[in-house]
């Protein structure tokens, strides 16, 4: 594990898969995601309504790795002065992580070897599309449309 020496605080790119580690394991090569507060309501520049990852991150694992969670902009929630959110997979069956606690998990395990990281990556517990606080907009409870 190296340590970023501006704050001395080790390197979360460790936890990361520098290319297939496994080849058994098919990961996506795009990922599809949305704002978790608007969902399918999620405004980015050009109109798009959905972020496509062409550069998708995984932490490292034997099973499971995790999606390594993006942070565009979503223009409908800073036009309504909220703070910038998380942005999800489309996807139910890609597991996801978001930075912070991919950087927690490396100042509590990045001592060990990728071997050891790799397996409790793939038991790590998978963060929720589903928002902690919904936000209320306008047309709809955030969280409660598809």
């Amino acid at each position: 594990m190296t340590w970023s020496p501006k704050r001395n605080t080790p390197d979360w790119h460790e936890c990361l898969q520098k290319a297939a580690s496994n080849p058994k394991l098919t990961l996506p090569l795009t990922v599809n995601s949305w704002c978790i507060h608007c969902r399918k309501h999620t405004i980015l520049s050009g109109k798009r309504s959905m972020f496509i990852d062409s550069e998708p991150q995984w932490t490292l694992g034997f099973v499971r790795p995790l999606y390594l969670e993006r942070r565009p902009i979503c223009l409908r929630c800073q036009g309504l002065g909220q703070p910038e959110a998380r942005f999800v997979p489309l996807d139910e069956n890609i597991p996801s992580i978001t930075r912070w606690n991919l950087l927690c998990f490396a100042k509590s395990f990045g001592k060990f070897d990728h071997h050891v990281e790799s397996k409790l990556l793939d038991h790590w517990p998978v963060f929720s599309k589903m928002p902690r606080h919904p936000r209320m907009y306008n047309d709809s409870i955030s969280g409660c449309t598809s």
